[in-house]
């Protein structure tokens, strides 16, 4: 289980603004690889599934060149300290 960030959903949701899943992997002779996927549609559907629709378009990008993959906060449940725990469910922002 992981906490997938809500943030980029919530503003799509608000704005209209498309999601568009990029990523960069570096090649031999400093060379980079720049990989966009489809929009990732996040119009009209509760927070939880665009939050699973983004995770979806994550896992391909990662399945490109896992060893490219960097997180630099705990990413996965199972990493996080006691007191940072809980919920991996995404909420729905107040206000």
């Amino acid at each position: 289980a992981a906490r997938i960030p809500a943030g980029p959903a919530v503003l799509a949701r608000r704005t209209g603004a498309a999601i568009v899943p990029i990523t960069m992997l570096q090649r031999p002779g400093r060379r980079w690889h720049l990989q966009v996927l489809p929009a990732v549609d996040v119009d009209g559907v509760d927070l939880r599934t665009a939050c699973r629709r983004l995770a979806g378009a994550i896992e391909d990008l990662v399945r490109a060149d896992p060893a490219q993959w960097h997180v630099f906060r705990p990413l996965w449940l199972a990493d996080l300290p006691e007191r940072h725990g809980g919920s991996s469910a995404p909420q729905e922002p107040t206000g």
